[in-house]
């Protein structure tokens, strides 16, 4: 995931101009790249599978 960040959406054009457009407002320049971006939509796709991928926690207990 950070390679993609990293080499894909650091010098992305449009990103640069909605955070021209947008300021400090991320939640309005990812709903964009993720709804608009093939970059954008391969995040949201790797995020979905390391949620899926989190064992769920186990309730444990203890004798006092």
């Amino acid at each position: 995931m950070s390679n993609l960040l990293e080499g894909s959406c650091a010098n992305c054009p449009k990103r640069a101009e909605l955070g021209l457009l947008h300021g400090t407002t991320f939640s309005k320049i990812d709903g964009f790249c993720n709804r608009e971006c093939q970059i954008g939509m391969q995040l949201q796709d790797l995020g979905g599978q390391l949620r899926s991928a989190i064992r769920p926690r186990v309730k444990v207990d203890f004798e006092e």
